[in-house]
């Protein structure tokens, strides 16, 4: 008779499987050790590639010696990506904005020091707003000890800031907020930010903000006496504290001073920015223009009188009716955004009732659900610059109005741009509009079934005169 074999025991096997349990254990960490280690070795080598392509780039004078981040990385993105600019590693890999050169960092130490004023500057504990990192989503505030670098795929609309910042080829952020008001023990510190359009808020009255890019509207409620300096294209800047310097390069159409004892720099050669100073402000100290008015600050356009020239001092999120004559109102990049109550209460964002009144400068109307702009029997208004945006009408005539649009950015979701109501009937005479566009972007959209998705409607009693835009 054949023996049987024998296999291994559950015990046996026990102490197998434990044995190699301990194995991985002990192998793993030094595994994963020696990758961290190649890849130290990889990321430290890209920074020395860099460094020289940044130095012959200086050399060939193809890149300023004093760049910004986004400066260096459109001149290497050709070669290197900004992918690339991110580490294989557990290291940082950070561009120091004094000495233009790129360092590996890990751990509070470095492995690879593109300059030795780098090293020898690097604060292990504290913040390095010299450094600059690429980052994926921005870190809390307490967090932030490199300013920052947006990843051109980053999904961030808002940025809460106390380090430096620039939005790189991202042009979905919407708000940037430079806040230290609340730091404890702030001292004074200066930051570069760089945008792609949105809105900037400066709130720090110890620091020095340089700006460049695109925005909408800067609105700074505290800087230092150093100030800030815009270098970009910014159509509205707002000052409430501090010191405002508009340097050469750069392309403002208005500032608002609405705080006392504001510093205001306009360069001679840059004659076409207007400063318009708040009727409440003292102490306001205008240099280098003498393209100034006083104007009335309000936050409220349903109690103007006839005459009035206001700017708007805040957003807004109720029905405003503008029942006054011969008015201009600038919207200073605030917003107005209105969503219906019911079917029988649209709440539209404006209601011009009154004669000859003037919507201005940048800003918001908008209706989440509803029209915009409503001009009444008899109401005349004319619109400069603004943005509209509506789910159904833009700007609509309701029966013998006036409406000239000189220029502006005009969208619906689900109907016409701009139009009239158009019935005439006995005892409702709503026709006999006249529309006359002279300028401006519209974007009719269609969604409903019967709808037609068009730039301008009207009946047949009204009238229409196109001098220009693009639908």
């Amino acid at each position: 008779m054949n023996k049987m074999k024998k296999g291994f025991t559950v015990v046996e096997l026990v102490v197998v499987i434990a044995v190699l349990a301990i194995l991985v254990a002990v192998l793993i960490p030094t595994f994963s050790t020696l990758i961290n280690k190649a890849n130290l070795s990889k990321d430290s080598q890209l920074c020395r590639i860099l460094n020289e392509d940044i130095a012959m780039g200086v050399d060939n004078q193809q890149l300023q010696e004093h760049a910004t981040y986004y400066d260096v990385v459109e001149y290497l993105s050709p070669r290197y990506g900004i992918q690339n600019l991110t580490p294989t590693s557990t290291g940082d890999i950070v561009w120091d904005m004094n000495t233009n050169t790129f360092s590996l960092i890990d751990g509070g130490k470095f492995i690879y020091a593109g300059s030795t004023k780098t090293e020898a500057n690097f604060k292990k504990n504290g913040v390095n707003l010299n450094l600059w990192k690429v980052v994926n989503s921005i870190p809390s505030v307490n967090n932030q000890k490199f300013s920052l670098y947006l990843n051109d795929s980053a999904n961030v609309q808002t940025a809460n800031i106390v380090v430096g910042f620039d939005a790189g080829n991202n042009t979905g952020v919407q708000n940037v907020n430079y806040d230290r008001s609340s730091v404890q023990n702030a001292t004074a510190q200066t930051v570069v930010i760089r945008t792609n359009g949105g809105n900037l808020t400066i709130n720090a009255e110890l620091d020095t903000v340089k700006h460049y890019g695109d925005l909408d509207k800067a609105t700074i409620v505290a800087v230092a006496n150093a100030s800030y300096h815009e270098n970009g294209f910014v159509p509205n800047i707002e000052v409430q504290k501090g010191r405002l310097v508009v340097e050469e390069e750069a392309l403002v159409s208005t500032v608002v001073v609405t705080g006392n004892n504001v510093k205001v720099n306009v360069p001679t050669t840059n004659n076409d920015v207007v400063v318009k100073v708040a009727e409440t402000a003292t102490g306001v100290d205008i240099q280098g223009t003498e393209n100034t008015s006083s104007v009335k600050v309000v936050n409220s356009l349903s109690s103007l009188t006839a005459g009035d020239s206001v700017v708007l001092g805040q957003d807004l999120t109720s029905q405003q009716v503008i029942s006054a004559n011969n008015v201009t109102i600038d919207l200073n990049g605030h917003s107005i955004i209105t969503k219906k109550i019911s079917n029988k209460d649209p709440n539209r964002p404006v209601v011009v009732t009154g004669t000859n009144v003037k919507l201005v400068g940048s800003g918001l109307v908008k209706s989440i659900d509803e029209g915009a702009i409503n001009v009444s029997a008899n109401g005349s208004l004319t619109i400069e610059g603004i943005t509209v945006e509506a789910q159904e009408f833009a700007v609509m005539g309701f029966g013998n109005t006036n409406i000239t649009i000189n220029s502006g950015v005009f969208t619906t979701f689900d109907n016409f741009v701009v139009g009239t109501n158009g019935t005439v009937e006995s005892g409702d005479d709503r026709g006999h509009n006249t529309i006359t566009i002279n300028g401006g972007v519209f974007n009719g959209n269609i969604q409903s079934a019967g709808y037609i998705a068009c730039g301008v409607y009207v009946a047949n009693s009204d009238t229409v005169t196109l001098n220009g835009g693009v639908f």
